[in-house]
Formats: C-alpha cells, structure tokens, sequence
C-alpha cells in the first residue's frame, strides 16, 4: 500500500512509481535507527537525515546474526591458496570431488521424455501407430482409400496431415 508524499517532487510521480519508491530496509546498521531518533539535529547529521526523508523508507534493525544469508552472498571467494579455508578443508575431511563420466547411460531408462520412449508409446496406440508409419513413407497426404478402414481417430489425424511433423520418430 502507498504512504503518502510529501514531496513536492514526488506529488507528480505516478502511482506505480510511487509503489517502487516505498520501501522497507532491513539492516543491521543500527546507527541507522539512531539517526533517524536523534534529537538534536544540526549541521552534517541533518544533512543526512534530510537526504534520508527523501525517501518513503521505513528502516528497521535486525541484528547481523540475522542477516547470514545475505552475508554469505555478498561476500568474495576466497583466493585458492586461503589457509583457513585450507585448514578447515583438512580438519572437517573437505576434499574436492572429480567426478568422470564411465560409461554413458541409457536417455531411455533415465528419461521417460526421451525420443525413443515417447515413439515406443505412440506406436503402441493403433490409432496413431498407421499415421506414424504413412509419415514415415511420405510426406504426401495418403489417400482416402488407404486411411477409409481405421478407426476414427486415425481419419482425424489424417485430417490434420499437413499439421503434423515426424521428427526423430515422433510425431508431433
């Protein structure tokens, strides 16, 4: 919901914008909240706390034990040679992993979406399975004659002839 503005600049902005100027900021800066308290305001710190009213902000504190998520992301890596990050690695038994690729296994026991079983299955519906196999002869639409003893299904697929592509033994 939008607060209100008092900024004569911002009397102009438009709804949407004035949704993305309202925020909340989490931090653990406490001196943050102190500023905005303090009493006495003059020279440098009512500058700041000027600046700060600019915005429609809402600022609270939580205490950096809080924050480790954020900490953890914003931090940089450390150089490959870091002996702690060393150290830690031998005493907690941490060891880079390589892990190489013996044999390559099947996509059709792994992978119920692979080509392969997806052809097996349509070809295992006796509607779809003489579309498949006129496909795979032609591309030019068979003749009525051919396709006039199946069943309905498959004299709809026929309809939809120029519709449908066989790639690698699918039809789509």
């Amino acid at each position: 919901m939008v607060r209100s503005m008092s900024s004569p600049i911002l009397a102009s902005v438009c709804l949407y914008q004035k949704e993305i100027i309202v925020f909340l900021l989490r931090t653990d800066h406490a001196s943050l909240t102190w500023l905005l308290n303090f009493k006495n305001q003059e020279g440098e710190i009512a500058g700041w706390i000027q600046r700060l009213q600019e915005y429609d902000v809402e600022i609270r504190h939580r205490k950096g034990s809080a924050h480790e998520n954020a900490d953890a992301l914003s931090r940089r890596p450390c150089p490959e040679s870091c002996k702690y990050c060393l150290r830690i690695e031998k005493d907690f038994g941490v060891i880079d992993l390589i892990v190489r690729q013996v044999t390559r296994p099947s996509t059709s026991a792994l992978d119920p979406w692979s080509d392969e079983s997806i052809r097996k299955d349509q070809l295992a519906y006796p509607e779809i399975k003489p579309i498949i196999e006129f496909k795979e002869l032609s591309d030019e639409t068979p003749s009525w004659q051919d396709i006039a003893l199946f069943h309905p299904t498959t004299k709809r697929y026929w309809a939809l002839w120029d519709s449908l592509h066989l790639r690698n033994g699918v039809l789509y």
